[in-house]
This record gives structure tokens, sequence and C-alpha cells, in this order.
């Protein structure tokens, strides 16, 4: 019994040591099925290998699951040029911080997809407004109809 649970450690052992031994293009084919938050509480902090790599990976960023206290630090500490989509099921909780900071909606500026739920034509007009580049971006929203 001994033996079958030292054998189970040992292996347990090697698989983190595979994780880790990933080769980077693998690891950031790996991320891209995480979003930018699950990423950072995963992955963060872990060791200087995946800092660099958290910092120059392409991530998919997603507000619902960061809590309000966080948004504007962490949001600052991504890469501009790597969110490769944005999505927000509850853009009313953050609409102010996302309309009044210049610097947290330029990082939305090269997104290829942006999905938004409940939201109304007015919102949609504001963020084109403020990001032309939008324009050319491929956008899923579920509209929100005043009084239905």
């Amino acid at each position: 019994m001994q033996d079958l649970l030292a054998r189970s450690d040992s292996i347990y052992v090697n698989i983190v040591a595979i994780f880790e031994d990933l080769s980077n293009e693998l690891l950031f084919d790996i991320f891209e099925y995480f979003d930018a938050y699950q990423l950072y509480l995963t992955f963060g902090q872990l060791n200087g290998r995946f800092n660099l790599l958290l910092a120059n990976a392409r991530v998919h960023f997603d507000l619902d699951p960061i809590p309000l206290n966080e948004f504007p630090s962490f949001t600052l500490s991504l890469n501009l040029n790597h969110i490769l989509s944005f999505t927000s099921r509850n853009l009313e909780k953050i609409r102010s911080w996302l309309f009044d900071n210049n610097e947290v909606l330029q990082q939305f500026s090269k997104i290829r997809a942006l999905t938004l739920f409940d939201v109304t034509y007015g919102i949609i007009n504001r963020l084109h407004e403020r990001l032309p580049s939008l324009k050319s971006t491929l956008i899923y929203a579920n509209i929100a109809i005043a009084g239905m």
C-alpha cells in the first residue's frame, strides 16, 4: 500500500513538472481557453516565467467575475495589444468606469470581438463614438428594449 502511495506521489510530481516544462507556444495556446482574470488567479505569481508569459498572452476579457474594487488595477495591468475579446453580462455595474476612463477604454481599441448582454442601443452608440475602431469589430449584443 505504501509503495502504491509513493508511486502516485511521484506520478503527481512528474505531471506538475511536465506542465511547467511545456513550450511557451503551447502554453499560449492553452491560455486562450481562459479569460484574463482566470489566468491571473490561476497562474499569476507562480514563477517568473509564468509572469512573463501572462504579460504577453493574448487574452479574452470577461468583466463579470472581476470584483468592482479590482477593476481599475487589474485592467491597467493588461497589455493593451493582447486583448482578443471583451464580454460583459452586467454592463450597468461598470458603465461609468468604462465610459469615463479613457485609459481603460483604450485597452479595448484592438479587440476582435465584443459580447454584451442586456445593453441598450445608446450604450452601443456611445461605444462607437468613444472607440471608432469598434466599427470593424464583430459585436454580439443582446439588446434590452425598454418596456419589455
